[in-house]
């Protein structure tokens, strides 16, 4: 598989930080071809702690792919299995790091986290809290679960679907790295399909526009190569923050191509 691939991130219209992270990966294998690699994570805390808890995690999973996958690769172990295995384990020591160097600090500091894998025709993906991953073909789908108050409140029943970007608690997590007691990341495999674009988003980057205005601008029938990504990126920012997006906005894009 071949990828084109962009990225964006805007400290958006109020905040005095960029509290976002994000880290795109690529390498190549014999067995595999082309492999991408990316995450973006969406710190919360005052001042700059947001923004550290989720540098840290965006380094420690590039560490990861740079040091622990090529293992994988090497002794032909690369299944959704271990892979899940490793995510699970780096994610909860992740957790317990974070928050213990908040409370010897004395301040809560925390971060959501998307990653993508990419490898042959495997799209291996995690979640903690409300960061996303969307793909687009004919159609957007949403291939994440917001661990959010208001996303278990739609699951119940006790709010609709057109309620989600309204509600005044749409931004109150169940989970997130550093903030948790405990962690349960939700880890899956899916099939990585030709002519898709895929986006890893914070949530500054969907507040503000819906999913069919989302695949108008980045239909894989338009974006014919990575300028384009790139440039339609950044004009989806320009426009959430004439919608008055207050938030930090940061979106990480890949077109897979034959």
């Amino acid at each position: 598989m071949n990828y084109f691939i962009a990225a964006q991130t805007d400290i958006g219209i109020s905040k005095q930080t960029n509290q976002d992270s994000y880290c795109i990966k690529k390498a190549v294998s014999k067995r595999f071809g082309n492999i991408l690699f990316a995450v973006v994570c969406d710190g919360m805390g005052g001042l700059s702690k947001g923004e550290l808890a989720s540098a840290t995690v965006a380094k420690e999973f590039s560490n990861w792919f740079d040091n622990y996958f090529p293992t994988l690769l090497e002794n032909n172990s690369v299944n959704f299995s271990n892979i899940k295995n490793e995510w699970d384990r780096l994610i909860k020591k992740l957790n317990s790091k974070i928050g213990n160097y908040g409370i010897d600090n004395g301040f809560s500091l925390g971060t959501t986290l998307v990653l993508v894998l990419c490898v042959g025709d495997k799209l291996y993906v995690a979640n903690v809290g409300d960061s996303r991953l969307y793909k687009m073909n004919q159609n957007i789908s949403r291939l994440t679960n917001d661990q959010s108050l208001v996303a278990r409140e739609i699951a119940s029943g006790n709010l609709s679907p057109e309620q989600e970007e309204t509600d005044s608690r749409r931004n109150v997590l169940l989970q997130c790295i550093g903030a948790s007691q405990t962690i349960n990341p939700e880890i899956e495999e899916y099939p990585l399909e030709k002519n898709c674009i895929y986006v890893l988003c914070s949530d500054g980057f969907r507040h503000e526009i819906n999913e069919d205005e989302m695949l108008g601008l980045l239909s894989p029938n338009i974006i014919k190569n990575e300028d384009m990504l790139n440039s339609t990126l950044s004009d989806i920012i320009k426009l959430l923050k004439e919608r008055n997006e207050n938030d930090n906005i940061t979106a990480v894009s890949f077109k897979t191509i034959a």
